[in-house]
């Protein structure tokens, strides 16, 4: 092990010093969910596989991880030769699930797929900077905050609140709020501790 972080922002930072092989990133890391560090990990290190680890096989989890590029996603409640399977199955460029996500992929794919064989139309979709931003309003942080973590005018902040609430046809925080969870962008129960 070369690193240990405690947000998706560190995540970044780690593999661009580090260039691990392996990346085991939870999902719902605060600041910088798991799925969109991962979607940028792979940009910037493509050669790193990442494992996902997460307490939930939820759909939306399932499916942000694996359209982001992770090879693996593991349970937190599994067996711990679960996690050590997916690294070495990850280190040798094999993909690895655990078996009660395995049903859920199984079931997105089915979901993909309309009766005529066809691939159903995308849903919306928000940049990588709206969605950070769509993150952390979730998370409760204020436009100042926000516009502090990324390093942007709080009039940007609140062009991109804008462009997303058009996006998704949502009025209001939140509705923001509900469908970041629902989407697996933040969890509901979740305490972000680095607030």
């Amino acid at each position: 092990m070369v690193a240990e972080c405690g947000n998706g922002r560190q995540l970044l930072e780690a593999v661009e010093r580090y260039r691990p092989a392996v990346v085991i990133a939870d999902v719902s890391m605060p600041e910088l969910n798991g799925i969109e560090a991962t979607r940028r990990l792979k940009i910037t290190s493509p050669a790193t596989r990442v494992v996902a680890l997460s307490n939930f096989a939820d759909e939306a989890y399932v499916q942000g991880m694996l359209d982001a590029g992770a090879v693996g996603y593991i349970v937190k409640s599994g067996e711990a030769s679960d996690l050590i399977y997916a690294v070495r199955n990850a280190t040798r460029r094999n993909a690895h699930l655990s078996e009660e996500v395995s049903t859920v992929a199984r079931k997105i794919q089915r979901a993909a797929f309309k009766g005529d064989g066809t691939q159903s139309a995308p849903a919306c979709t928000l940049s990588p900077r709206e969605r950070e931003v769509l993150q952390l309003i979730a998370e409760g942080r204020s436009g100042k905050e926000i516009a502090t973590l990324l390093g942007i005018s709080i009039t940007t902040v609140k062009c991109h609140r804008n462009k997303i609430k058009e996006k998704l046809g949502v009025d209001s925080t939140a509705g923001l709020t509900r469908h970041a969870i629902s989407k697996g962008i933040v969890r509901a129960d979740k305490e972000f501790e680095n607030r």
